[in-house]
């Protein structure tokens, strides 16, 4: 349904740019009127609705209260809508990208909409009742068998369209037979095009004949659409009883952020208790860590010989200098060597002469067929060495972010889907397997998903976990939120370490839908690992 809007409302500026100029009200050239017209128009309504979006997840994040949200969020989407109107192009499509990207942002933060539900009841009641003042019984008797052939029309081309639909993509059965009865009384996008229709000084006299065909279409199906729903929905086998709505949580934001680049002077160490590592001989490679800052270089090469003696590698430090500096190699790599050897390992390093740090370790990584590079973060510069070297390395990238004592008993592993899991599970084998460690995993899901989907996803994800040849005991937590930031951070005070996947987007898409996992390492006051995986082992 949201892709039919969307579609429709782009559709309909084309065509009404093409009764414009057939009905002779329009004076531009053909082709200009209708698609150079029409694709700018629409272009500037996704914009709009993209900075109103965006706007809204940045002011979402300042406010606390619901009465605060309803406020600032009607707020800016009557500014949008109106500013819209304004530049005469499509209010309801700058709507819908405005939502599209507040729900498709990583974090997800959805109490805006949470807040905004209690304000729709009257809204919907204010919108049909516009629509009936529209709704002339006269005009109705007028409209007379084209008002028919439309209403049946509208029905046959849903049912049809939708089988058809099912049928081109291999659908199951079941849904290409019982879908387009579930669309009949969908109608919305219908009335507030009608109205644009009338708005428009030269199409408002044929308003008068479209709008009582198609509020009389929209009547009879609101009537008996839901017997069809509820026919399809019940036919199909989905007619679950839903839980009532879970109230929002309000939790409070985390006191005393701070700045989050001084964390690295707070790290500690804590020495190494369990028994040592062996390595194997030959190995099968080399783990790399960049060894730049002296705070976090020992946590770096903690975690960089955990994952080798996994991966049955060395771990490696690479140290990328100025070329033709005079630094004194030998005390180089003096504490990550101290700290590699406390557990047992031997540890290789190499110095990488390159004015570019991300370039040098990209060269060392390449040249030793690392299967493996661990970064710290947040370090200076740090941000744009992980853009370069994610995108130009074929093996996990791990960033390790470290606050207060570094300890790794406690994992806390928090994912939105399977496919999130898969990625960082062997992370969690290789910290699970060495010493005596508890794995939490935090299943998150959106508030509105019924408990009958809840306990299907957990039961997908323990048959998983069960088929899985490395085994670590791990604890799933499962919940339904409406901002995934707060579910983590408060999941995360009891644990040590946290644990999250992330992927490696592209620079557009991170501005539009953020990053999960680097919100919360702004936000977490726990040591963390981001786990980005090559494009080719996501899409195994």
């Amino acid at each position: 349904m949201a892709i039919d809007n969307g579609l429709a409302i782009m559709i309909f500026g084309f065509v009404m740019a093409f009764a414009q100029q057939i009905s002779g009200q329009s004076g531009d050239a053909f082709f200009f009127a209708v698609f150079v017209n029409g694709f700018a128009s629409i272009g500037k309504s996704l914009l709009l609705g993209i900075f109103t979006g965006l706007l809204l997840d940045l002011v979402l994040t300042n406010l606390k209260s619901k009465e605060e949200m309803m406020t600032g969020g009607l707020a800016l989407l009557l500014l949008c809508s109106e500013l819209a109107t304004y530049l005469n192009l499509s209010s309801l499509l700058a709507g819908m990208a405005a939502g599209f990207i507040l729900v498709n942002k990583a974090e997800r933060d959805v109490r805006i909409f949470r807040a905004l539900n209690s304000f729709e009841p009257p809204i919907y009641v204010i919108f049909f009742t516009l629509a009936g003042t529209h709704l002339n019984i006269r005009a109705l008797g007028a409209a007379g068998f084209l008002g028919l052939i439309y209403f049946l029309a509208r029905i046959g081309g849903k049912i049809c369209g939708a089988a058809l639909g099912a049928r081109i993509a291999n659908a199951p059965q079941i849904m290409g037979r019982y879908i387009g009865m579930g669309l009949l009384p969908q109608a919305g996008v219908a009335i507030g095009l009608i109205f644009l229709i009338a708005g428009d000084s030269t199409l408002s006299a044929y308003s008068a004949m479209i709008t009582p065909v198609v509020l009389a279409g929209v009547f009879i199906s609101e009537l008996f659409g839901p017997l069809t729903v509820r026919f399809a929905v019940k036919q199909a086998g989905e007619a679950h009883a839903l839980n009532e709505e879970k109230e929002t949580r309000e939790n409070e934001e985390t006191s005393g952020e701070g700045d989050i680049s001084q964390a690295s002077k707070e790290v500690e160490i804590v020495p190494w208790t369990w028994k040592k590592l062996s390595p194997q001989i030959p190995s099968k490679g080399v783990v790399v860590f960049g060894a730049a800052n002296y705070e976090t270089v020992a946590g770096l090469a903690r975690f960089a010989t955990i994952f080798a003696h996994h991966l049955r590698c060395l771990p490696m430090a690479v140290r990328v200098v100025e070329p033709g500096s005079d630094q004194d190699l030998a005390t180089l790599f003096h504490r990550e060597l101290a700290e590699v050897t406390s557990m047992g390992y031997p540890l290789v390093n190499e110095v990488v002469p390159d004015r570019s740090v991300a370039a040098g370790l990209v060269a060392a990584v390449e040249y030793n067929s690392a299967k493996m590079v661990i970064l710290g973060y947040p370090v200076k510069g740090t941000v744009d060495v992980l853009g370069i070297v994610a995108d130009h390395v074929a093996c996990p990238v791990i960033v390790a972010r470290f606050h207060g004592q570094v300890h790794t008993e406690r994992i806390l592993v928090p994912i939105v889907s399977l496919e999130d899991f898969k990625e960082v599970y062997p992370i969690v084998v290789a910290l699970g397997l060495i010493g005596e460690h508890q794995v939490q995993l935090l299943y998150l899901f959106n508030s509105e998903e019924p408990d009958t989907v809840l306990l299907k996803k957990e039961d997908e994800l323990c048959c998983w976990l069960a088929g899985q040849k490395q085994r670590v005991n791990v604890s799933v937590t499962v919940v339904a939120t409406d901002t995934r930031v707060e579910a983590i951070l408060e999941e995360a005070e009891n644990c040590d370490l946290v644990v999250i996947g992330a992927t490696r987007s592209m620079p557009i898409q991170k501005i539009f839908f953020g990053s999960l996992a680097e919100t919360v390492g702004n936000k977490l006051k726990k040591s963390m690992l981001i786990v980005y995986m090559p494009k080719s082992v996501r899409e195994e």
